[in-house]
């Protein structure tokens, strides 16, 4: 499995996870007699339906900026950006075993158009960046230049 690129995706899947259980015990609790403390199981239900359709909105708008990314890297202008900061996600683990822990990096660049600064942040990172003056390649949609994209091959990494 893939790492996931983008913060909406890691909460897509959770939602999408919780949806599905919260919406299997609300359907369970037709067929079986499921015993809870307040209320009835088949509240789960409209709760699970819920939590399936904000999981799947993060999803399509994850995906709808893998494509954006996708197309500003293939038809995008592309200009050299400063490394502002690097920064560590410690709360996000994906891929965890007892040895070796799998936190996420990501990079806040600035970059300069037509006399104006922007500033963005990278998707995530799954190698830590090094911490040298790099300069990353930006790429971005010249008619709307707040729509940018880090092109994270254009890093260096630690090794």
């Amino acid at each position: 499995m893939k790492p996931p690129r983008t913060r909406r995706m890691i909460l897509a899947w959770v939602f999408l996870a919780l949806g599905a259980a919260f919406t299997l015990i609300g359907l369970l609790s037709f067929v079986i007699s499921i015993p809870t403390r307040n209320g009835d199981a088949r509240d789960f239900l409209p709760l699970g339906v819920l939590l399936l359709i904000a999981g799947s909105i993060l999803a399509l708008s994850a995906h709808w900026y893998s494509r954006t990314a996708a197309r500003l890297q293939a038809e995008g202008r592309s200009v050299p950006g400063t490394l502002l900061q690097i920064q560590k996600h410690p709360f996000i683990r994906f891929n965890q075993s007892f040895y070796r822990k799998s936190h996420p990096w990501s990079v806040r660049c600035s970059y300069n158009w037509e006399g104006v600064t922007y500033q963005i942040r990278s998707e995530l990172l799954w190698r830590e960046p090094a911490p040298d003056s790099q300069r990353p390649a930006v790429f971005l949609d010249p008619e709307r230049p707040k729509r940018a994209f880090v092109d994270p091959e254009s890093l260096s990494y630690k090794v």
